[in-house]
């Protein structure tokens, strides 16, 4: 914005997600009576003009110089005569992207206007850098003061340049063959600038940004000229250590699913005249850096497994190198399986495969399913591969009533009266809140125990019924503690039905069953239990 006047022009970014709403103008250390903020009518752009959005970049990285120089006044560190020249070419840099965004943003005015005003504004920074090196050579400027000066004229002579490649359609991409960098592999990296303007593009000059441990060996990266239509490609030969951490890793356990991908950028850039104006031009992809040693396949033995038996988690580990390789697998489960070595070495020769074998004791207390996952990585700790295995786990009935021909024990302790049919045990309501129970049982719940009810009920869905049981400590009574609902499902159909008994170092001596424990609506209804077990 210009000084503060009787009148003042400027120029507000709108951002592309401003639908509409109001606009405040706050003008610092001045008191404004009366002010009005026209709002000069321009066409609409679209949701994000790149043109527009890297001149307004280099207008920052412009503003963030003089803010530097401001810095270096107050310090003592630059000379006033310095910060006068630089602010008189600031001045002028300023001056050209306005003009550039003003005449984007104008209905009338052609592109050869707004090229011209950027390629002033990249002569401009090229001339102020060049200013700099020099003041630096002569020794009136140090080191840190040039850098502080340089890395906002180098980012807004970026941005000035990605303004320049946008308007002209100017492309420049970074591709890798095969899409993935295979590390202690020397992979190909190829760089393309296509020249779509109207213009001829001389002294091309490409360069490409790799991490610091990888080798780069250059094939031809400089051209004289490229044609309007034309353009050059620039290739690399990147050498990528063994013992580079790998981005990208599959789950070859369950197929397909990809469970790391943390990518790596790699860069490129470019430098080259256009009509004598010095452009930097910068682009990057991402890419997945991936291992030629993988695990194979995981899988465990026996599938299903006995709750309190032991599984072998198999993990076939396969070396692709032409080169001895040497780390670790290392196993892990659910918290509560006891593994006998979760970890073992493995040095394998070049294009050797070998299976290695983890013991893994399977509580009695297990789910019914479970993953194991083995993770490969290197002497030096470097992950280069995982995967997955499930495993079914079959829990064994300790105790299980049928009803085929007795009822087991199973009694109607309150407001229910018991028969058996055909294979049930038939539960008729004489009142509300039936019970069933069963008494001097000996069931052992040193580890948690499952109760699995299968039953079909004419009572409405979503009515609670509830197992309690009882332990020696609780003489005869019955306590909430020791309790867990479930709610019926669909009225009609046989249902399942589990509940869990915690872990105590106790035995439970007596088990009841409260049918429905709504009121009302018992009676009249019948439960029709095929069987009770407990695992």
């Amino acid at each position: 914005m210009d000084d503060p006047g009787i009148r003042s022009t400027g120029w507000i970014v709108i951002p592309p997600e401003f639908t509409g709403g109001t606009i405040a103008l706050q003008i610092s250390n001045t008191t404004v009576e009366g002010a009005l903020l026209e709002l000069a009518h321009r066409p609409q752009i679209g949701p994000a003009d790149p043109v527009l959005s890297h001149l307004v970049q280099a207008y920052d990285w412009v503003d963030v110089l003089r803010t530097e120089v401001e810095s270096a006044q107050e310090r003592d560190i630059i000379a006033q005569g310095q910060a006068n020249h630089i602010f008189k070419r600031t001045d002028t840099i300023l001056s050209r992207i306005k003009n550039a965004f003003d005449n984007r943003t104008s209905p009338r005015t052609a592109d050869e206007k707004i090229l011209t005003s950027i390629e002033g504004a990249l002569r401009s920074t090229t001339q102020l850098n060049d200013w700099v090196d020099r003041q630096e050579h002569v020794g009136k400027l140090n080191d840190d003061v040039v850098n502080n000066l340089q890395s906002p004229i180098n980012d807004a002579h970026v941005a000035l340049s990605s303004s320049l490649s946008q308007l002209l359609n100017i492309e420049m991409d970074v591709d890798v063959y095969g899409d993935e960098i295979t590390t202690g592999q020397t992979n190909q990296v190829k760089v393309t600038l296509a020249n779509n303007s109207d213009f001829q593009m001389r002294d091309a000059d490409m360069s490409l940004n790799v991490p610091d441990s990888w080798t780069v060996t250059e094939g031809t990266t400089t051209v004289g000229r490229i044609s309007s239509g034309g353009q050059f490609v620039a290739e690399f030969d990147v050498m990528v250590p063994l013992e580079t951490p790998v981005s990208k890793y599959e789950n070859s356990g369950i197929a397909g699913n990809i469970v790391g991908d943390d990518r790596i950028d790699l860069g490129s850039n470019v430098s080259y005249s256009l009509r004598g104006a010095p452009v930097q031009q910068k682009s990057a992809t991402q890419v997945s850096t991936e291992s030629l040693v993988d695990i194979v396949s995981t899988s465990v033995e026996p599938d299903p497994v006995e709750a309190g038996n032991t599984a072998t988690l198999r993990v076939v580990l396969q070396n692709g190198y032409n080169e001895q390789v040497s780390g670790k697998i290392t196993a892990e489960g659910p918290e509560n399986w006891d593994w006998e070595v979760s970890s073992r070495p493995f040095n394998l020769g070049a294009n050797e495969e070998r299976s290695l074998l983890f013991d893994v004791a399977v509580p009695r207390s297990s789910g019914t399913d479970a993953i194991l996952t083995a993770t490969a990585t290197l002497t030096g700790g470097q992950l280069i591969d995982t995967s997955r295995a499930s495993v079914e786990v079959n829990q064994p009935v300790v105790s299980s009533w049928e009803f085929e021909e007795t009822k087991g024990g199973w009694y109607g302790s309150s407001n229910a009266e018991t028969t058996l049919s055909d294979g049930s045990l038939i539960v008729d309501p004489t009142g509300e809140n039936p019970r069933i129970q069963i008494n001097d049982i000996q069931l052992d719940i040193s580890d948690p125990r499952r109760i699995e009810l299968t039953m079909t009920s004419s009572a409405p869905e979503g009515g609670r019924g509830k197992f309690f049981w009882r332990v020696p400590e609780m003489d005869s009574f019955w306590s909430s503690s020791r309790g867990e609902s479930y709610y019926l499902g669909e009225s009609g159909a046989e249902n399942t039905y589990e509940v869990t008994i915690p872990g105590e170092n106790t035995t439970v001596t007596n088990i009841r069953l409260d049918l429905l424990r709504d009121s009302g609506g018992s009676v009249g209804e019948t439960f029709e239990i095929e069987s009770i077990r407990i695992y």
